[in-house]
């Protein structure tokens, strides 16, 4: 589980991945190098400006957070459990060219199916990840309809993307301090009826 900065931590982690990850690509004997890239995470405003982004920019943009209903169905206890989040996300490739717009996105969804989870090694420490956390990417079924209304909301022309899930992120409660709190006694009751002091 994590504290309150998880989904930022989760969204630069993933991003700087792959740019660590095209920066160390090296092909196979006869393959072309990859294209040059830039990678980066794209905030509501910056996705749905009129700014031009620069050609060759592979961004990651959040685009819908629902609540993990799993794992608030699996609560054994009365009290409040961690927040399990599924983050929904598109990988958009910013290409010019055909050539490196096709090759960029496939090998960038080629990373996701192989390397599918993001532990705590390949997530920033600065969110207070478990040792044991892992992010899993899952592939999304985003109808052509609703696809269209993302780029639609953004006033800009479709650009070919990737749609996937980060599941599931938990962010709990900030850590008490350690010990029992402490309870002070305000009222005491008793059956006993005492006479009035004189």
């Amino acid at each position: 589980m994590a504290n309150h900065l998880a989904i930022h931590s989760f969204c630069q982690s993933l991003s700087d991945y792959l740019s660590q990850r095209h920066a160390t690509y090296a092909p196979p004997s006869g393959v072309p190098a990859l294209p040059s890239a830039s990678f980066t995470v794209l905030s509501s405003s910056k996705f749905s400006s009129s700014d031009a982004i620069t050609n060759g920019t592979v961004s990651l943009f959040l685009h819908r957070i629902t609540i993990n209903n799993h794992l608030r169905n699996t609560r054994t206890r009365s009290a409040v459990g961690p927040l399990g989040l599924d983050l929904h996300l598109l990988l958009t490739i910013w290409a010019d060219d055909a050539d490196d717009e096709h090759i960029l996105l496939a090998w960038a969804m080629r990373e996701l199916h192989q390397h599918a989870f993001l532990d705590q090694s390949s997530l920033s420490a600065d969110a207070g990840w478990a040792v044991d956390e892992q992010i899993n990417l899952v592939p999304a079924e985003l109808p052509p309809e609703e696809m269209a209304r993302i780029w639609e909301a953004a006033h800009r022309g479709y650009r070919l993307s990737y749609p996937f899930i980060g599941r599931l992120v938990r962010i709990d409660a900030d850590q008490l301090p350690d010990g029992a709190p402490v309870v002070a006694t305000r009222f005491a009751y008793s059956d006993e009826i005492k006479p009035p002091s004189p």
